[in-house]
C-alpha cells in the first residue's frame, strides 16, 4: 500500500491529486492523509506530494517503511522544501536547479519534473484547426502573491491580441477543458520553473508557447515543431500568431509528442520512476540496521 501525504484544500495540491488518481488505475492499494500516517496503518511506502505547507514530522524516523517527498517549487520557496527533505529516506526534485541545490546542501535527491495525465490532458478534437479557442491559458493569472509581477501584463496582451482567448484560474479538472479545446496554449514561468502547464499543453496535444528554459532540464526532453519558445513579450506574440497562421501543418507534429508524453511522461511513469529509484537505491545502500541514517 503506499500513503500519499498532502492536503487537497491548499490551492498547490493539485500535484497529490493526480498522483493519488494515478496509482488508483494501476490498481494499487493507496491510503491518504493530510499529515502524518492514521495509528494501525501499515504501507509499504510513504509519498509526500508538495503542497505548499510546511510539514515538521520526521518521517523517516517514524515510520519503518521507505518515505519519500516530492518537492515542486524550488524556485520560490526552497528552504521549507531544504528542511522538509531532511526528514525523509528519499528525496526528489522537480527543478534541475533546485535538486542540484539540494545535493550541494548533502540531500542525495533525484530530478524528477512533473507531467501529465492523459485522462484528463488528451485531444477532444481531430484536428488542432478544428478547436474553438485560438489561444488558451489556464492557471494562476495574477502575480502570484508579488513573486510573479509579469504574468497579468503578459496575459493582458495575449487576449488583447488574440480576440478569441480563454484565459482562466483553473486547476486539473477545469483545465483540462482549456487545454483540450485551445489550439495554441501559451505558458508563462515563474523564476525558469518547468512547470506543469509545459507537460499538460503538449499531452493535450495543443501547440505550445513557452519560455525558453536555462539549465532546467529542457534538454532531456523531447519536443517537436509544435513547441516554440520566446524570450520576450514580443516574441511570444510572434510565435502565437506564427503558430496560428499554421496550425494544419502542426497539427501532426503535436499528436505525435502528445503521444510520446502519453507514454513516458505521465503520472503513471512518474510513479513507477519513484518505485524504480527507490528499489535501485535499496538494493544498493539500505541494510536493516542502517536505513534510518541513508538518504537517497
Amino acid at each position: 500500500m503506499i500513503h500519499f501525504v498532502y492536503n487537497p484544500d491548499i490551492k498547490d495540491a493539485t500535484l497529490g491529486n493526480y498522483m493519488l488518481d494515478a496509482a488508483k488505475r494501476r490498481g494499487v492499494p493507496v491510503s491518504w492523509s493530510r499529515r502524518g500516517v492514521p495509528e494501525g496503518l501499515k504501507p509499504s511506502l510513504i509519498i509526500k506530494v508538495d503542497d505548499g505547507d510546511i510539514d515538521a514530522e520526521n518521517y523517516s524516523k517514524k515510520y519503518d517503511c521507505p518515505t519519500a517527498w516530492w518537492f515542486t517549487d524550488p524556485h520560490t520557496d526552497f528552504n521549507r522544501g531544504y528542511q522538509i527533505a531532511k526528514n525523509f529516506d528519499y528525496v526528489f526534485c522537480a527543478q534541475q536547479p533546485g535538486n542540484l541545490e539540494l545535493r550541494e546542501r548533502g540531500i542525495n535527491s533525484a530530478w524528477l519534473p512533473v507531467g501529465c495525465d492523459p485522462v484528463y490532458h488528451s485531444s477532444l478534437y481531430e484536428k488542432l484547426e478544428d478547436r474553438p479557442f485560438d489561444v488558451g491559458f489556464s492557471g494562476s493569472v495574477g502575480d502570484s502573491g508579488g513573486w510573479n509581477p509579469s504574468r497579468p501584463e503578459l496575459l493582458t496582451e495575449v487576449s488583447g491580441r488574440f480576440k478569441n482567448s480563454i484565459i482562466s484560474e483553473s486547476t486539473k479538472g477545469g483545465n483540462s477543458f482549456i487545454n483540450n479545446s485551445s489550439k495554441v496554449i501559451f505558458n508563462q514561468a515563474l523564476n525558469n520553473d518547468l512547470n506543469m502547464r509545459f507537460f499538460e499543453a503538449i499531452s493535450s496535444g495543443a501547440v505550445l508557447v513557452t519560455p525558453k528554459l536555462i539549465d532546467n532540464g529542457l534538454d532531456y526532453l523531447p519536443v517537436s515543431d509544435s513547441v516554440f519558445f520566446y524570450e520576450s513579450k514580443e516574441e511570444a506574440m510572434e510565435q502565437i500568431k506564427f503558430a496560428l497562421i499554421n496550425i494544419k501543418g502542426l497539427n501532426d507534429h503535436a499528436e505525435a509528442l502528445a503521444s510520446y508524453y502519453h507514454e513516458h511522461h505521465s503520472y503513471d511513469s512518474r510513479l513507477v520512476s519513484i518505485h524504480e529509484h527507490i528499489s535501485n537505491n535499496s538494493l544498493e545502500e539500505d541494510k536493516p540496521s542502517e536505513k534510518k541514517t541513508t538518504k537517497s
